[in-house]
């Protein structure tokens, strides 16, 4: 008798947003795609407000503070949506609501939008999709934003200073919850990243880049600096390759930092001291090396190998590097105003 080939099982398509990572925090035994909710998201402690990690990254040899807002796995690529933005003939906001035409439990709802403007003449602003797309109110394209749906009250986990690099500890932009409507009219909160925080192909797809995460050998994330793509703030939209290190790397974190003293129980060895000379360079905490004697070097930082740039990461031998099937939103901070 001959038997029928079986197919494979298909994997199951999964969306977790800001809301999920809240709802299931104190789970520790099944990650999102590769995080653990409590990696990205930290309930109020006595130092800390809700919100979103903030997370150390670096983009072509610069510090590049992230936060993640959605994970997608084995799921198809979001696409752009739009939202609707009341407005008065002359173009201001008038303290009308923005409208968001997909609500964040559809399995097609994604955090990029393109801003329509919609310039009332007098008649009251929509407060449904329906009554939007209805509108015959004048139309103006604005810019693409990323506006992540969030519980309410939920912005960027900070202590009372504000957000701050964690790899720095230079002061970051404070980014707060909004109120907006959903597509049925109820309301919800968002956070707002800015105008022209990603590069399109066509008309609603998104251009995805490659983010590379540390892993220890069993996966873990470990808590250093990961590796995004050149010019990181336009390129929110990361397929996720997990990295282990090479034998021999290490960490680079000064021993001046005491908010740091959990990560470097975490861990150990792989984050040699470096010498009293060497014990300040703020910049380049929490980054790889591939020759951690360096750290002792009189002509510390230049003689060591970093890996802070995707091409260093992709010199790596491949037996290294594993890429998932997930994507993930993962948006680079901007730095406080002086």
């Amino acid at each position: 008798m001959v038997l029928a080939a079986c197919a494979p099982p298909v994997a199951e398509a999964e969306l977790w947003t800001v809301h999920t990572f809240e709802a299931r925090n104190a789970e520790t035994d099944e990650s999102l795609g590769g995080w653990l909710p409590a990696e990205l998201f930290l309930k109020s402690d006595a130092t800390f407000s809700n919100g979103l990690r903030i997370l150390p990254g670096v983009s072509n040899g610069v510090s590049a503070p992230y936060v993640v807002t959605e994970v997608w796995q084995n799921h198809p690529e979001p696409w752009v949506q739009p939202v609707w933005s009341p407005r008065n003939l002359a173009g201001e906001r008038a303290g009308a609501l923005n409208l968001f035409s997909v609500d964040v439990d559809a399995s097609f709802y994604s955090p990029f939008w393109k801003l329509e403007l919609l310039k009332l003449d007098g008649t009251k602003p929509p407060v449904t999709a329906q009554q939007a797309i209805d509108s015959t109110a004048a139309r103006a394209d604005g810019p693409l934003v990323v506006c992540p749906s969030v519980p309410e009250g939920v912005g960027l986990a900070a202590d009372g200073s504000g957000p701050r690099d964690p790899a720095t500890g230079a002061a970051l932009a404070l980014v707060e919850p909004s109120p907006g409507l959903r597509a049925d009219g109820k309301p919800m909160h968002y956070l707002d990243f800015g105008p022209e925080r990603f590069v399109l192909s066509g008309t609603q797809r998104l251009v995805v880049a490659t983010g590379y995460f540390f892993v220890d050998e069993t996966g873990a994330n470990l808590p250093i600096a990961a590796v995004l793509p050149p010019e990181a703030r336009r390129h929110p939209l990361l397929w996720r390759v997990d990295v282990r290190l090479p034998d021999g790397a290490g960490v680079y974190l000064p021993t001046t930092r005491p908010e740091l003293r959990e990560v470097r129980a975490k861990l150990g060895a792989l984050a040699p001291a470096p010498s009293i000379a060497n014990d300040n360079a703020m910049n380049f905490t929490l980054r790889v090396a591939l020759n951690p004697d360096c750290f002792q070097a009189v002509d510390f930082p230049t003689s060591c190998r970093w890996l802070d740039r995707s091409s260093a990461v992709e010199a790596l031998p491949g037996s290294l590097l594993t890429r998932r099937e997930v994507q993930a939103t993962v948006v680079v901070l901007d730095g406080k105003a002086p």
